[in-house]
């Protein structure tokens, strides 16, 4: 071509803007409950059980990803029967509960997690009853030997903590897996988007703000949510029981 077609007026108006960095912030990117119930049902044994199972914590707890990284088995509380097994913990110990109080910095330390994001959250029903399976048979299959308290939920196959950049990766892998779109609006699905997910889907079951406040680890807005302590527990339930999965089934 010798001249520029960019030039012509006409050319610029019919071609799409491309958006600024600032233009994609403003885009909420949410993983949709059907892609998500779609994805983690799916047969395809190329979606290992261990992504179906941080897929499903982090979109019933709103966990970010540093603080799904240093999850430990000792911040679980999820046999009722007995004493949660967390130091110091206030809640009542026939709620099935995660304490959020670190996360895994990228040196590999535990560090604590963003301001105000120190959390008690009850467990989902499904996300329990998936975390009991994990506990008696998929961890020991996974990392080949039983866990100890101290070790982490979501570890690698060596059993030692893992943070790395793949899980967003393998998300969009899995999705393409499950035959479903792995972007919003033109916008990659990434680990935040499950995060963005749970949030919505609290304030779509009428769940009030300030304890979407608290469940979400984000500043409270208000002298009494920032008052709300592990003993409020009982207050949450009803709220993360509201997030149904009518097409997971176990």
């Amino acid at each position: 071509l010798t001249v520029n077609p960019m030039r012509d007026e006409i050319v610029r108006d019919a071609i799409p803007k491309k958006g600024s960095r600032a233009a994609q912030k403003n885009v909420i990117v949410l993983l949709p409950k059907e892609r998500f119930e779609a994805l983690v049902t799916h047969p395809s044994e190329n979606i290992p059980t261990f992504r179906r199972l941080w897929y499903v914590f982090a979109i019933t707890t709103g966990a970010r990803y540093a603080e799904q990284c240093g999850l430990a088995w000792s911040h679980l509380h999820i046999d009722v029967t007995k004493r949660c097994p967390h130091a110091g913990c206030q809640a009542a110990s026939d709620i099935a509960h995660v304490h959020i109080e670190r996360q895994l910095t990228k040196k590999g330390g535990f560090a604590p997690p963003k301001r105000n994001s120190v959390r008690t959250l009850p467990l989902h029903p499904l996300t329990l009853e998936a975390l009991l399976w994990w506990r008696d048979f998929g961890w020991k299959e996974h990392v080949g030997r039983r866990h100890e308290v101290s070790d982490a939920v979501f570890a690698r196959v060596d059993g030692t903590y893992l943070y790395q950049h793949h899980i967003p990766r393998y998300l969009r892998q899995d999705l393409v897996e499950a035959e479903l779109s792995a972007k919003i609006d033109g916008f990659n699905i990434d680990n935040h988007a499950l995060r963005r997910s749970f949030l919505t889907m609290l304030a779509d079951a009428g769940v009030e703000e300030s304890i979407r406040t608290v469940l979400g680890g984000h500043k409270a807005k208000t002298v009494t949510d920032r008052h709300y302590t592990a003993r409020n527990l009982p207050r949450f339930v009803a709220a993360v029981a509201a997030l149904r999965f009518a097409g997971v089934k176990g």
